[in-house]
C-alpha cells in the first residue's frame, strides 16, 4: 500500500527495504512460469496471450493478412456466440464463462497440435500454414466476440487486434497495458 506519507506498508508495517517491481520486459513473466501456472491451476491458457500469439504469427509469416476464403470456422466455436448468449439470458454466467474457457482450451490445443510456427519454416507448406492460421484466427475472433457480454473491454481490445478479415491486422501488442513505474512512488517517499 502506498500511504499518504509516501512510504510502502504491508499490513500497516512500514517496509524498510527497497520495494521490488516487476521487470520492464515483455513478457514480464517467463513463458516457463506461465506454463507452470496454467498446468498447476488446470487452466486452458490465457485468452489475451493466445490472440496475441496468433496475430504475431500472422504478421511474421503472412504480412498481417489471411485471405478470408481460408477462414474456416472450427466446430468448437460454430455456435459459441449463441450458446453464450443463451446461458446469459438464463442467468447462467458460470456456464457462459465455461463455454468461453472451453473454446480457448480447444484453440490452444489446435495451436499445439498444428504448430503453425513450424509450418512457417517450410515454404512447401504455405497453403497448409494459411489454412491453419485462417481457422485459428476465425476461432479467436469468435471467442473474442462471444466474450463481449462478460468482459466487454477485453473483448473490444481483442476484436481490434484480430481484425475483421477485410484488412491487414494491426501490429500485435500485448492485450493489457503495462503498469508504468512512477518515480514518485518508488518506496522512498
Amino acid at each position: 500500500k502506498d500511504t499518504p506519507s509516501g512510504h510502502w506498508e504491508i499490513g500497516g508495517v512500514p517496509v524498510p527495504f527497497e520495494w521490488a517491481y516487476f521487470p520492464q520486459t515483455i513478457p514480464t513473466f517467463p513463458p516457463e512460469l506461465i506454463a507452470q501456472l496454467i498446468e498447476r491451476a488446470n487452466l486452458p491458457g490465457i485468452l489475451g496471450n493466445t490472440a496475441n500469439r496468433i496475430a504475431t504469427i500472422v504478421h511474421r509469416t503472412c504480412g498481417g493478412r489471411i485471405d478470408p476464403q481460408r477462414a474456416e470456422r472450427p466446430s468448437y466455436v460454430a455456435r459459441l456466440p449463441e450458446a453464450v448468449a443463451a446461458s446469459i439470458a438464463e442467468f447462467q454466467l458460470r456456464n457462459a464463462t465455461r463455454l468461453i474457457v472451453d473454446a480457448v482450451a480447444a484453440l490452444n490445443a489446435d495451436l499445439a497440435a498444428t504448430e503453425p510456427w513450424h509450418l512457417a519454416k517450410d515454404p512447401a507448406r504455405r497453403d497448409e500454414l494459411e489454412a491453419t492460421l485462417g481457422r485459428q484466427l476465425t476461432a479467436a475472433r469468435a471467442i473474442a466476440a462471444a466474450a463481449a457480454p462478460i468482459i466487454p473491454g477485453l473483448s473490444a481490445r481483442l476484436r481490434h487486434q484480430l481484425g475483421d478479415g477485410r484488412e491487414t491486422l494491426p501490429e500485435p501488442r500485448p492485450t493489457f497495458t503495462r503498469l508504468g513505474f512512477h518515480p514518485s512512488r518508488n518506496g522512498k517517499g
